[in-house]
Order: C-alpha cells, then structure tokens, then sequence
C-alpha cells in the first residue's frame, strides 16, 4: 500500500516496476506529482 508521503518519492521506473503501470499512466502520475511538489502554498 502507497501512501501520500510514499508516492511522492516514487519515480517512473518504479511505477512501472512495483505498481505494475505502463510508461504513459506511469509518466503522468510523475508529472503530476512534480507539479504538486512544485506549488509553494498548502493546500487545506
């Protein structure tokens, strides 16, 4: 099981190795894990 924390230090390759994801969904979830550790104020 993946939790928040975990999921943000989780990279493609191993998306696609553990969670079983192919390189398209696993790129996506990727990009959008990087952009919500991009954003500088927090979310409520």
């Amino acid at each position: 099981e993946i939790d928040g924390k975990a999921l943000l230090l989780l990279n493609s390759d191993m998306m696609m190795k553990y969670m079983g994801l192919k390189l398209g969904p696993a790129l996506k979830i990727c990009n959008l894990v990087n952009r919500i550790k991009g954003r500088k104020h927090v979310m409520l």
